[in-house]
């Protein structure tokens, strides 16, 4: 009597072998619109995936200690030591499964991170344009300037804003990354800053009015906390 023994490297072969060819739709999918509906549906699948192939081990876990209460009726020694083996393997893949869920996640997040960014440099593109193509306009009118300022200003609340969360969930759940990208953030938020007073001064919008739109008074709270 033995129980079945196995290298590692074959056993996470075997627990990828189903998602081979199964991209995440994702990936394939993209609607800046559901955008997070989008990416909140993948974490979970994601999520659910996992518990899946944890049930699974647990399962064959459950096996071999079935398996070894009958061979330690006629050999304990040997079937003590087969279970210590068993063991040492079930502990490696489940550390294997936690660590492709989080690389999994942090994919993800990478996708998502990316996807918003983008999205975000297009507003504040079509924003600038627009506020440029009204101060070289002739005559220039003041009420079409201050309608696209006033978009400009909303895509760097809109940045100002996303900066903040992404950073914020990097420390909940990404310490080590949230710390090497701290100075960068912080350097982002302060040209949004820069950039946000320099066309208040431009067109004589109360920066002041702006701020308390904004929240602007506690901005680095988070980061520097």
């Amino acid at each position: 009597h033995s129980f079945p023994t196995r290298r590692s490297s074959d056993l996470k072969k075997d627990e990828n072998q189903d998602d081979l060819g199964r991209l995440d739709p994702y990936y394939t999918h993209y609607t800046p619109a559901d955008e997070h509906a989008e990416f909140q549906a993948a974490i979970e699948r994601v999520e659910e995936k996992h518990r899946t192939k944890m049930t699974k081990v647990m399962r064959e876990w459950t096996t071999i200690e079935e398996k070894y209460e009958s061979l330690a009726k006629t050999d304990k020694d040997h079937a003590e030591k087969l279970k210590q083996e068993m063991s040492k393997q079930f502990e490696s893949r489940i550390e294997l499964l936690e660590k492709d869920q989080e690389a999994e996640r942090d994919q993800l997040v990478a996708m998502h991170q990316q996807r918003i960014v983008s999205r975000i440099n297009e507003v504040k593109d079509a924003a600038m344009k627009c506020y440029t193509n009204s101060l070289n306009a002739h005559p220039v009118l003041l009420p079409v300037v201050r309608k696209c300022l006033e978009k400009l200003l909303r895509s760097l609340h809109k940045d100002r804003h996303h900066t903040l969360a992404h950073f914020k969930d990097l420390v909940e759940n990404s310490p080590d990354q949230a710390g090497h990208q701290k100075e960068a953030t912080l350097q982002h938020l302060s040209d949004i800053d820069r950039y946000t007073v320099e066309y208040n001064n431009v067109t004589g919008v109360s920066y002041k009015w702006y701020a308390s739109v904004a929240g602007l008074p506690n901005l680095y709270s988070v980061i520097d906390g």
